[in-house]
């Protein structure tokens, strides 16, 4: 077939998948009951890896970046493929927003037409602060790893200081807020910081070590044990969530949450370790029918090569266009079959965007 895939391509697939499956289950903030609330939380807390696991894919293929090109390079690589396609989003979602004055007298257009320049530092911070569209919170913490990537990166060879920096960081973000959740807690907030400003760099860590490393099975088995565990602390909690308009309990929720790292972890090695297991499955496919082989081959190449693209422009299906048709989001059918239909939709509006010459950077 020519083409192969390694495991970070079906990580990357993956992970874009869920984070639309994640989105179109919306219904699951409104804290509906009965089996909505069952089915809704199951989509939550199956699919909540893949905003960690898309943390982790940076840390495994970037943070040797150094053998490949310098710093300078490193960083218009990423102001290429991330920064300007988050701010043209942005400022295309401000756009849409500020058509449809969605803000009503805050940002009218007749405030803008006027040179309101508190209204223009207003739009300005509102988009940096992703009010217009909330799912691009993800480029904010990204780009504060793209730059600990370079401090990091020098030490990619130095186990030691990257479990060091990766143990402060679990126990500053990730374990003791736990705890002062749990147990009603305030903790000086100088003990919670890390020494590279966000528990998202924790991701990062991970990914590289976990990619350059043969866990063994006795390892690999704790890890699965600690990821099921987390899953299930996860999911009971919110079974035992007060009814509505009582809080959805947050006990185990959050991507800074220990069961988190544990339930992500898990995935990361799950998938890493059956990633053959697809391959020969792929080409014991093929042998038998070559057509159908080469079809899920370069459907799975497709969306890894699109996976930008699918998330920048998911979100106008399933927090705009879908409400506004009247669809039924409650329905199991849209949060699992719709959800595939806008990544295949999402797709092949990006593979459209990549052919125009000015908007093919954008995705």
């Amino acid at each position: 077939m020519g083409r192969k895939l390694n495991y970070i391509d079906y990580l990357v697939v993956i992970s874009c998948i869920s984070v639309v499956l994640l989105h179109a289950n919306g219904v699951f903030w409104r804290h509906p009951a009965g089996r909505l609330w069952i089915t809704s939380s199951l989509i939550e807390c199956i699919f909540y890896f893949a905003v960690p696991i898309f943390f982790m894919i940076s840390g495994a293929t970037l943070m040797n970046y150094r053998t490949r090109y310098n710093s300078k390079e490193y960083l218009i690589k990423r102001i290429r493929r991330t920064l300007i396609p988050y701010l043209f989003w942005s400022c295309f979602a401000a756009l849409l927003f500020l058509t449809f004055n969605k803000y009503g007298q805050i940002f009218s257009l007749d405030s803008v037409r006027g040179f309101d320049y508190s209204v223009i530092v207003s739009l300005i911070i509102n988009i940096i602060n992703n009010k217009f569209m909330g799912v691009y919170w993800f480029f904010l913490p990204l780009f504060v790893c793209y730059l600990s990537i370079i401090i990091l990166s020098n030490f990619s060879k130095n186990y030691k200081i990257l479990y060091f920096i990766a143990i402060w960081i679990f126990i500053a973000q990730f374990v003791l807020p736990f705890c002062a959740n749990l147990f009603q807690l305030k903790i000086n907030p100088v003990l919670t910081s890390s020494p590279m400003g966000s528990g998202f760099v924790l991701f990062v860590i991970l990914g590289w070590i976990l990619s350059k490393n043969q866990i063994s099975n006795k390892y690999k088995l704790i890890f699965y044990l600690l990821g099921v565990i987390s899953f299930f602390l996860r999911f009971t909690s919110l079974m035992l969530s007060p009814e509505f308009p009582a809080p959805i309990n947050r006990l185990f929720s959050g991507y800074l949450n220990i069961t988190t790292v544990f339930y992500s972890v898990a995935i990361f090695i799950l998938v890493k370790d059956v990633s053959p297991l697809i391959e020969n499955l792929i080409n014991t496919i093929s042998r038998k029918n070559i057509a159908l082989g080469n079809m899920i081959l370069s459907g799975l190449v497709t969306i890894r090569d699109c996976s930008l693209g699918i998330y920048l422009l998911h979100a106008y299906f399933t927090s705009k266009l879908v409400p506004f048709l009247g669809v039924n989001t409650s329905s199991i059918y849209y949060r699992i079959f719709g959800a595939l239909l806008i990544v295949c939709v999402c797709c092949i509006l990006t593979l459209v965007i990549k052919k125009i010459p000015f908007l093919r950077h954008t995705v």
